[in-house]
This record gives C-alpha cells, structure tokens and sequence, in this order.
C-alpha cells in the first residue's frame, strides 16, 4: 500500500495543485464543469520494489523539496488530515480539501481517498468523479500518520488540544505532553522537565537493538553513565493533600512518610559527622523511599473510585518501632480492596524495585555518591532501575491512566546539538511505536479496536535540520534502514516515507521521480510538475554541484552573498581610475580568493591599475606550481 498522488482543491495556500510521490503511475485531475476526470499514465521512470529489497514493509520514499517559505510543512498538514475528517484543532478548521489516491501492489488495486470536505463540495455542486482508464475502489482505508518536526513553534492549535488526531511526535506536542504530564512534581521548571522527558526517550530508544545500527552508521558517543535523580511528585500527606486516597490508607501513609522524615534527618546529621560511605548510601536510599511514597500516592488521589474500598488487615500502631521500609512492606502485605477482584497496589513490583535499586546502590563506589537524591551509574546498571520502576508505573496505572514516576534520568556526557537531533529523530519514532501500541490495546474513543492500521504514513518534516554534512549524507539511509524496522512486529503492516527538505546532499539520493518540487513565485505557491520547465531535472546520484548550480535551490551563483559583496566592491575599485587609495586593502582581498580564475583575473586588473605585477606574478607561480603537482601525479600513473 501506498500514497501515490494528492489533488487539493480550494487550499488557501495551493488553491489548487497535484501531488505525485512515484508510485507506478502519475495521476492528473482535470476539473470541467460537471465532471472531474482522474486520469494516470505510466511513470517510465518507477522502479518496483525499490526500497523493499532493504526493509520488506516499506512500500515508498518520496520527498517534498523547496526553498523556505514554500509550504513543505503545508504539503504535509493536507495529507495529515485530509484523512481524519473534518476534524478542527483547538477550534482552527485545518484545509482538507484533498482527493488522496492509493495504490496496492500487491492485487494493483487502486483506492480514492476523499476528505470530508471536498466530498461535501463536489456533491453539493452536483461533480462526478470519473476514473479514464482504470477503476478506482472509494472507501475508508486503515491508513495512519506519524509526524514529525523538530521545531517548537508554540502554535495554539497544538498547545490548546489534548491531542492531534495521528500520531504526533513533533516539537510542540511533546513539549506540550511533557509539560502537562510532569507539572505535579516538586520544583517543576516546564523547560527543565522538557528536557529530562527529552534525555528518557532518547534512554529508552538507546536499550533497543535499533540503537546499534544507528551508532555505527553515525559514530558519535551514547551515554555510558547516567545520572538518576530521585524527585517525585508534590508530597505531604496532611488532611490539605488526601482527597481520593482510600481513608483507611492515609494513617498508615502519613507514619512511613514520618518514619522516613525522621530517618532523614537523623542521617544527615550522622553524615555531615563522618565520612562513612554506608551512610551516604542510606541517605540516598531514604531519599529514594521518600520520593518513591509520593509516585506511589499520587495516582490515588486521580479519582474517587476507591476512597471507601481500600482496607488494611493491621493497624497504625503495628508499624511503630520498624524502619521506613520494613513498615511500608507490612503495609503493602496489608492492604486489600473490597469489591474490585484483582485491584491491588502492585506489591511484587514495588518490591522489586526497591529490592534491585538498593542492591545496586550498596555496590556503588564513592564517586558515585556526589548526591544526596541521586546516584551515578553504568548504563546497565540504570537500565535494571529503570525497567523496575517501568513495571512500578504499569502497575499503578489501575489507579491512573498516566502515573507519574520518580526517577529522573541526566545524562553524564554533554551531546552537541548535532547528535541530539539525530537521537531526537530516532528516539521520537520509538516513542510513537508506545502510542501506537496503546491504541492497539485500548478500545477508548481514540483505540484503533478491530481496525488496526495496515499501512503508516510517516511524515518528516526537516527531520535532517541540524544534521552535520557528512550526516545528511546518511541521511535517507538511515532512516531506510531504521525506521521501518519499527513496524517489523506488526505482521502484514506496509511502511511509506514522505520528508520535507531543503537540502541538496539529501535530495540526491532520491529518484527524481519520487520528489515533489514547490516553488513560491510571488504570492502564489506553485507546485512544479514534471514537464515544468522550472522542474529540475536530475537528483538521484548527482553530486552536490551539479544539485546546487540548479537554479530551483540557488539563484545568482554558487558564492555566498558577503563574499559576492566584498568581490564586488574590489572590482569596482579596479575600475575606477580616480581611485588609488587602499590599493593594500584590495590586493589582500584578491589574494584571499580561493577561486583560481576570479583571481587570476582580478590579479591582472590589479597590475592593469597600480603597475606593480608583484600580485600578478604570485598568482602565476602558484598556478605553475599546481600544475607541477598535476604533472607529476599523471607521470605516476602507468
């Protein structure tokens, strides 16, 4: 399955204009009075199965390419919500005037896609739609988007809905979800918390076998230690912060919490005395427990549903005279819900997530306990705390759809920005496989139930923004390579790549075919078809020069526009007569030419104005000492 053509009518930036993204035909759409006519012919230049021999569930990569300001991220808002009817963001009505056409290969059907809207438009105005040549099936297809973008543009669609309706992993929706899912804990700065959510898929993304392939093909370094920070949600369990919490818990909450309280203090003190290294451990793991008992009560205070069911075997004062954590464990040991069957605090996780951090806390050198609430550790050794505290989170969310954790995860090792957008990309994709996932499993408004997806459409909008050059080399590859693999367990599901781009190293590794070229001329944005005599003409295998001497990525030469400036303003010295003043100024910007023959030329205006050859001849001799060089080269050779 995959997108081949898009026909938008009445867009406010496009009006109207068709897309082709290479599949085994190219679509026109002619509208004439009554009727739309959709004719195909073949694309002489499609390859079958061109990207499947490297991933079997990808069926396409196209790419949309224009100068800035040219409506890429638009091209990708139309197929975005051209398939989820005529849905509004935040109250903003977004333009889905679209006619979306799929092709199958494997039984070569061929699907029409029609957005509410546009379908709406062509009956009330009485339009048949007529396929010439081919039949086209017109239904609902199991088609969804996965979108990313590495901007935060803040826009209020986005920051005023709960959600977009696929799958977002851009900019702003995480910035939005990391924003709302962390505002409860203590000393919450939304930047910070960005951040930190940031460094967690990039975590996570990194435990996956997907990760080694990246780091070869990039080179650059993971985390190989790791700062976990112990810092919950707000916490104190007086009669101001229980409202939800079952009544027969909080006593025996608000005793661990004083139990804990008071252990703390008692080995700070005893810490700040001496230099033993088992007390710096216990107050780490106090800090632990404490931080841990407010992720713990938090997802109780969510909802109401257990306030009068929750029940304890023991009483309050059972627990005096024992330590934090053997009085939480009785406490856990204790505890019942009356009613639900099967509703219980998760125990056996809690346990072992204690169990196995205070093992690895123990083992820990002294270098590793800068901290009073956090701990310094190997990758493996963080990612055994972090799976635990994961099946903590999974446990709770009977009690929470959305149960806020404990530990924080900082990175020991500063990554340039470079290497972060390249994690950024990847991680974002990762994450979205758990969105999915969820939809999988959840039969709520926003579940997929029986109508999985059989094919993702993955839009990248600059997902290269950021990237080194010898990056952005790799760049299709990588993302050929890697994020089909994502989909792999998801047995019949196709794949299909669309990616915005500026970028010429990356265009060529793209068939010509399979791009999409926009252009805005004036006030209009124009989308080139083949045939156009704007169209470029070459990208697949074309080096980087013969890419940027095209006139469609950069206008008026190849040499940055300062350069230009300065080159200028010599030549017009040099063509002044009745001026001879900074002849020196002038003659160092001629020498500084790194073109030979811009420089060879200006040289000999030089000696033309001044009668001084000095510059002349320096120039000549460098010439015949590259061509010695070349000379002796070509004389090794056989």
């Amino acid at each position: 399955m995959q997108l081949t053509a898009i026909w938008v009518n009445g867009h406010y930036l496009f009006h109207t204009a068709t897309f082709n993204f290479g599949g085994r035909y190219l679509y026109e759409f002619h509208l004439n009075g009554d009727t739309l006519a959709v004719e195909r012919t073949e694309n002489s230049n499609h390859i079958p199965d061109f990207f499947s021999d490297t991933s079997p569930n990808l069926s396409l990569v196209s790419a949309i390419v224009g100068q800035n300001g040219s409506g890429k991220t638009s091209a990708l808002t139309i197929i975005r919500n051209a398939l989820y009817g005529d849905h509004a963001w935040g109250g903003y009505v977004l333009y889905n005037f679209a006619l979306l056409i799929f092709e199958n290969n494997a039984d070569e059907e061929v699907y029409a896609v029609f957005s509410i809207p546009i379908y709406e438009r062509l009956k009330k105005n009485s339009i048949e739609t007529q396929f010439v040549g081919f039949s086209a099936k017109q239904e609902e297809l199991n088609v969804e988007t996965v979108y990313y973008s590495p901007f935060i543009e803040a826009k209020e669609f986005y920051l005023n809905t709960s959600a977009a309706p696929d799958i977002d992993v851009s900019g702003d929706m995480m910035l939005r979800l990391d924003i709302d899912r962390n505002s409860s804990k203590d000393d919450s700065d939304p930047v910070l918390e960005h951040s930190r959510q940031n460094i967690e898929r990039q975590f996570d993304f990194m435990q996956s076998p997907l990760a080694k392939k990246l780091q070869e093909d990039y080179g650059f370094p993971f985390y190989d230690t790791v700062k976990l920070k112990f810092r919950g949600p707000k916490f104190y369990p007086d009669s101001s912060f229980f409202n939800n919490t079952p009544d027969d818990f909080r006593p025996f909450i608000k005793k661990i919490y004083e139990t804990w309280r008071d252990e703390i203090h008692t080995t700070s003190t005893q810490v700040r005395r001496d230099t033993d290294i088992n007390e710096d451990k216990k107050l780490i793991k106090l800090w632990f427990l404490r931080t841990f008992l407010s992720s713990l009560c938090r997802p109780l205070e969510d909802s109401n549903t257990y306030l009068d069911e929750g029940k304890v075997r023991i009483k309050p004062e059972d627990l005096d005279n024992l330590t934090g954590e053997n009085a939480l464990f009785k406490f856990l040991d204790s505890h019942y819900f009356i009613k639900f069957k099967g509703v219980s605090l998760p125990t056996e996780a809690i346990k072992r997530l204690i169990s196995n951090s205070f093992r690895i806390i123990d083992a820990l050198p002294k270098r590793s306990l800068r901290d009073t609430n956090a701990v310094h550790l190997d990758f493996d050794s963080a990612r055994k705390i972090l799976d635990a505290h994961k099946d903590f989170l999974n446990g709770m969310k009977k009690f929470s759809d959305d149960p806020v954790g404990f530990i924080d995860i900082e990175p020991d090792i500063e990554l340039s920005s470079g290497e972060k957008a390249v994690l950024d990309l990847f991680s974002r994709f990762n994450y979205s496989i758990r969105e999915i996932q969820r939809r999988k499993d959840d039969d709520d408004i926003k579940g997929y139930g029986s109508n999985f997806p059989n094919h993702f459409i993955l839009l990248l909008d600059e997902g290269d923004m950021g990237f080194h050059p010898v990056w952005k080399k790799k760049y299709v590859k990588t993302i050929v390579d890697v994020l089909p693999k994502f989909f792999e367990q998801y047995e019949g599901v196709t794949v299909q790549i669309i990616f915005t781009t500026h970028d010429p190293l990356t265009l060529s590794d793209m068939l010509n075919c399979n791009v999409v070229y926009m252009k805005k001329e004036g006030e209009n944005y124009v989308v080139l078809e083949t045939g156009n005599d704007s169209h470029p003409k070459q990208s697949f295998g074309a080096n980087i020069s013969t890419l940027l001497s095209d006139s469609f990525f950069v206008e008026d030469g190849l040499v940055g526009d300062f350069a230009v400036q300065k080159i200028d303003k010599t030549i017009q010295w040099l063509r002044d007569e009745n001026d001879s003043v900074d002849a020196d100024y002038h003659q160092r910007v001629i020498e500084n030419i790194d073109e030979p023959l811009i420089r060879k030329k200006l040289s000999e205006m030089f000696a033309e104005k001044t009668g001084q050859s000095l510059l002349e001849l320096r120039v000549i001799e460098e010439q015949i000492r590259m061509l010695e060089e070349r000379k002796k080269e070509l004389q090794k050779k056989p």
